[in-house]
């Protein structure tokens, strides 16, 4: 589900989707690392996909990045649909607050380790040797 979520929270703010694959790699190297109780005792699962996706989407050199209010408007969207986001809004503010307190959780328990060179080398190794076509192989991936 965390993921699913994640890739609308992409598309709805026009992303690449491979920022959406990148999110979910960090997040599941993430949860792997730590204790689940550890975690759920100190971020919310949420605060941790958004800190993910932030960071992925920081990384990625496809686009201009997003900025974090814009990531939580789309993410609004996407949790509470049909519900007014006020960026303003102490909620808000708390939950930027949370996610930037995530994200350094995130970074730190992963030593920085965050930058995805993608798949473009499985497909370039893929089609050199003619064991499938360019197209397929993208398609694939």
């Amino acid at each position: 589900t965390a993921c699913l979520e994640m890739s609308e929270i992409v598309n709805s703010a026009g992303l690449s989707e491979k920022v959406a694959a990148h999110a979910c790699i960090i997040f599941y190297r993430y949860i792997n690392l730590n204790d689940p109780a550890t975690i759920n005792s100190n971020f919310k699962l949420r605060d941790i996909q958004l800190a993910t996706l932030f960071i992925a989407n920081k990384a990625q050199k496809v686009t201009k990045w997003k900025r974090l209010d814009t990531v939580l408007e789309h993410a609004y969207k996407i949790f509470y649909p049909g519900s007014l986001f006020n960026p303003d809004s102490e909620e808000a503010k708390n939950w930027e607050r949370r996610v930037i307190k995530a994200e350094m959780s995130v970074l730190t328990a992963l030593q920085y380790d965050v930058f995805w060179p993608g798949v473009d080398w499985v497909i370039n190794a893929v089609a050199g040797t003619k064991a499938m076509a360019e197209p397929l192989a993208e398609n694939t991936m």
